[in-house]
């Protein structure tokens, strides 16, 4: 890596609307190559030839898949002392990917089919907070959102194990149209099993019990658990609380819930 007093040995301008050209001088690679001492002519021919894929993926990324990119390089003057070469960049991004359609599963029928009418209010909940709805612009930070705020909906209440077990973006570059599926896996339903304190010296573990009044038997919920803990960190007895379901190897109608104290 060069030193970052190191003069640079090559310049680079891009010509792109402002938000492209500040999100490609942020990310772009080659930019981390201006400043690398003793840069020989066929390495930075290399590295622009490299350069173009490069801005493809990042413009692929704000939902650009069909870009006209153009990249040259210019030879400094003769004879003009200090002059740079000058990597030239242009882009016309063209129109951002539109969301025609997204769909929202879950593995099996678990969620859909459950007797317990709570269980299906969440997962209608999670169907109907999705947020890429058809005619929305399609870039790869708000389709990764948008999974990730699904299953944080699903893993809050019930099902802490909760996973996505597929996800698709079938991206239709002539179009600029964008069709989107993803599945999760919920995993099994857990409830509050017994609330198991470790770590306490000075304070008996009833009397952790007794403040946290975490609600053994009930169904999971993460608001829950969260509330125990700020009662137990509440209390003036502990300098640290930290309290976790453990989902690991037990039964998930009676799951303990570990209480780690100071």
């Amino acid at each position: 890596a060069a030193s970052r007093g190191t003069a640079a040995v090559f310049d680079v301008r891009i010509d792109a609307p402002d938000a492209v050209r500040e999100y490609l001088i942020r990310h772009l690679e080659l930019l981390r190559f201006r400043h690398l001492p003793d840069l020989q002519p066929q390495e930075l021919e290399r590295l622009l030839g490299a350069a173009e894929a490069n801005v493809r993926d990042l413009l692929g990324t704000l939902g650009h898949f069909a870009p006209d990119i153009t990249i040259a390089l210019d030879e400094p003057a003769t004879g003009a002392e200090g002059a740079l070469r000058l990597v030239r960049i242009a882009v016309q991004p063209g129109p951002v990917t539109q969301v025609i359609a997204s769909e929202v599963h879950v593995a099996g029928d678990q969620a859909i089919t459950a007797a317990d009418d709570d269980a299906r209010r969440q997962w209608a909940r999670v169907q109907r907070n999705w947020p890429l709805e058809p005619g929305m612009p399609f870039t790869q930070q708000g389709w990764d959102g948008a999974k990730s705020a699904g299953l944080r909906q699903l893993q809050a209440r019930r099902h802490p194990t909760a996973r996505i077990a597929d996800s698709r973006a079938d991206i239709d570059a002539d179009r600029h149209e964008a069709r989107l599926a993803v599945t999760y896996d919920p995993g099994p339903a857990f409830r509050f099993g017994p609330l198991q304190v470790r770590g306490s010296q000075r304070y008996d573990s009833e009397g952790a019990r007794r403040i946290a009044r975490l609600p053994t038997g009930s169904v999971y919920d993460e608001a829950q658990l969260l509330d125990a803990q700020l009662r137990l960190a509440s209390s003036g007895y502990y300098d640290a609380v930290f309290l976790t379901l453990d989902t690991e190897g037990t039964d998930p109608q009676a799951a303990p819930v570990v209480a780690q104290l100071r």
